[in-house]
């Protein structure tokens, strides 16, 4: 009861203080910075937190080979919050490829990687895993054992602990998505589209309403756009195929994430139906688990090819943003690293880039909870980390209130 009244008189006095601003505000990005610089090709990079606070970053890379093209491996960078790690190969071998990384964090603190290797003669996919922040690696273990090449891999988490691997396999003269669960044991595989074309790079994120996202490229309309298959029974059933983007572009590369508080993103390469023309890099979001989505919003403009995006969510609630340029290889077309993060606002905890009301109503609801302790503890509204939801995290917003992106 005394949480309730101390977070509604709150609520009082800051309404009637300030102003609540309600029209939609730009987010706020930092310049492009370049991560990796060598002679070499460097690209599809995939980027996480580790539960020790660490950003990583993890990329295909020919660099080893020798020649280009030659023989690709993996290679890794960390950020500690002050400077990045040098650049340090973490899968690399005798002229097998290695490539297409995709790592993540699990619940527990796990670092999960996924990858596409042809070591076997022909592509298939591989994972290891981390449970130090990967100070070391388990063996690096077979996940699919087909005649075909599996390629592409994304991997995610649902809220129930099951890891998900999706990817896309070549079928005949197409490509379809295939996935495979973990919950203690890996379930057989399973088949998820069936559409007789090229469908690829797919992603998965579970939305906050328990739904499953799968989305993926694919040449449906004589034309590369971004499709979606959802089920919200865990896998039994699937949507039909949702059509995400209508332009004449051609959409590849999808990611999608879904942010602390809930808000999905797909982020993605677009490039013009002209020979002259460049990929950037493009993001849509949505705020009711998918129902509807904003417009395409343009991320990146430089006048070379940006492409091959993948995205990540910090603690602190900033979002990271790696992709693969051309811009620095120019005009040979050689490979690296971009990325650029947010500028979160102190406050904007349903992160619609405005400090208001909404963000007093969730803070308000968690009012006196403990990490740890009690259920309605809401991290999101713990605005200064001290595992509280308490006065100094209300001070915090009121000395923000109005900021927008």
């Amino acid at each position: 009861m005394k949480k309730t009244k101390v977070a509604a008189a709150t609520l009082i006095a800051l309404a009637a203080t300030a102003l609540v601003i309600l029209q939609s505000a730009a987010i706020t990005w930092t310049n492009d910075t370049q991560l990796t610089s060598d002679t070499m090709f460097d690209g599809s990079p995939s980027v996480t937190q580790a539960a020790d606070g660490k950003i990583w970053v993890v990329w295909e890379t020919d660099r080893l080979g020798g020649l280009p093209g030659e023989n690709w491996d993996i290679f890794k960078k960390t950020y500690d919050g002050t400077s990045w790690s040098s650049d340090t190969p973490l899968i690399w071998g005798a002229y097998s490829n290695d490539v297409e990384p995709s790592i993540m964090r699990a619940s527990d603190g796990t670092l999960w990687m996924v990858w596409s290797s042809d070591r076997g003669g022909n592509y298939d996919l591989f994972y290891m895993t981390s449970s130090n922040n990967g100070t070391t690696w388990s063996v690096e273990r077979q996940l699919t054992l087909d005649s075909s090449d599996d390629a592409n891999p994304s991997i995610g988490q649902t809220k129930d602990g099951t890891i998900w691997v999706v990817w896309n396999r070549n079928v005949g003269i197409y490509s379809e998505i295939f996935y495979r669960t973990y919950s203690g044991t890996w379930a057989a595989e399973k088949q998820l589209t069936s559409e007789q074309t090229v469908c690829r790079s797919p992603s998965v994120a579970q939305a906050a309403d328990g739904k499953i996202w799968v989305v993926f490229d694919a040449d449906i309309n004589n034309n590369f756009d971004i499709y979606a298959k959802t089920s919200a029974d865990n896998g039994a059933t699937w949507s039909s195929k949702i059509r995400l983007t209508t332009s004449r572009d051609m959409d590849t590369d999808p990611e999608i994430l879904r942010t602390i508080y809930g808000k999905l993103w797909i982020i993605w390469g677009s490039v013009k139906d002209s020979p002259t023309a460049y990929y950037d890099i493009f993001y849509m979001t949505s705020s009711d688990n998918g129902a509807t989505w904003s417009s395409p919003i343009e991320l990146t403009t430089d006048p070379y090819d940006d492409m091959e995006p993948s995205m990540t969510q910090s603690l602190d609630r900033k979002l990271w943003t790696a992709w693969t340029s051309t811009r620095v290889g120019a005009p040979d077309g050689n490979l690296e690293i971009f990325y650029k993060t947010t500028i979160p606002i102190m406050g904007d905890i349903n992160e619609d880039w405005i400090v208001d009301a909404y963000d007093l109503a969730i803070v308000s609801k968690a009012y006196g909870t403990q990490k740890g302790i009690d259920p309605d503890y809401d991290p999101a509204s713990d605005l200064n980390n001290d595992g509280k939801v308490n006065l100094w995290d209300l001070t915090l917003l009121a000395i923000n209130w109005g900021k927008t992106g």
